[in-house]
């Protein structure tokens, strides 16, 4: 039996997976969070570091799979909130040299080195050609057959394309660092929280009620119960010293904020 990937079921263990990694696999300070925060926010802050860097990714994934609706949607979201670290002009140099070099590395069957500076766009491309293979298998004789052989020749340059250009103008990380990063980081700010007896260090607050306050150490990933009448004051700080670049359309008057770095926890 088929379950939707929207159904209560994943999303039950996403949010459970979610809350585990967060907590450093601690399932005592994974329930304390799980009682004290919600199911929405647990969800939305999984997805939100996720967006604009694997946006461009997802336009791409939606153009094989012939969605052009929801093509035009995360194309238009790329452009708006994903960040660009170069503009299109050098964006698509790069992408016609990188090509050109593909093809060099073609054309002399140098498949290792073909495999070890294009891995990814290969593994992309790979899977479009096979995607494309089994549609075209599935055809009918005659001109319909030749013309969804034509489609699938076609196809597999524009998505080697496509992603040489997502490649060099939004850089999406693929390394198990950043990913790793990404799911250990709580859907709250970390903030530097003092209180009358001084400050408890770098904590994310991940919720208050009853007059306490539920924070989680960002050393050790333990939970603690702070009074709310004891906490004097709180500051919002960046535990990654990094600053990433603005999208290719930003709205007029936006201005880019960064939070002052965390103090060691």
């Amino acid at each position: 039996m088929r379950i939707a990937l929207l159904s209560p079921i994943p999303i039950l263990l996403i949010a459970s997976a979610r809350l585990l990694v967060v907590t450093n696999y601690d399932t005592t300070s994974a329930v304390a969070l799980a009682s004290g925060g919600g199911l929405v926010e647990t969800l939305i802050g999984t997805v939100i570091p996720l967006l604009p860097p694997y946006l461009p990714v997802a336009t791409i994934f939606f153009l094989v799979n012939r969605n052009g609706q929801l093509a035009a949607i995360s194309a238009a979201l790329t452009i708006i909130i994903s960040p660009a670290y170069v503009d299109i002009g050098a964006g698509l140099r790069s992408t016609w040299d990188d090509l050109k070099q593909l093809w060099v590395l073609l054309w002399a069957r140098d498949w290792s080195a073909l495999w070890e500076s294009q891995r990814l766009v290969v593994v992309v491309a790979g899977i479009a050609a096979i995607l494309g293979l089994i549609w075209w298998v599935r055809s009918l004789t005659g001109w319909q057959f030749v013309r969804r052989l034509t489609v699938v020749i076609a196809v597999v340059p524009i998505v080697a394309s496509g992603m040489l250009f997502v490649d060099a103008v939004y850089r999406v990380p693929f390394d198990v660092n950043y990913l790793s990063r990404v799911a250990r980081t709580p859907w709250t700010p970390a903030e530097i929280v003092t209180t009358r007896t001084g400050q408890i260090g770098v904590v994310y607050v991940m919720s208050i009620s009853n007059g306490w306050f539920v924070v989680m150490r960002n050393f050790d990933r333990s939970i603690e119960y702070v009074k709310a009448d004891q906490v004097t004051a709180r500051r919002v700080c960046a535990v990654y010293d990094e600053t990433e670049p603005l999208p290719l359309i930003i709205p007029r008057g936006a201005r880019q904020h960064t939070a002052p770095p965390c103090l060691p926890s």
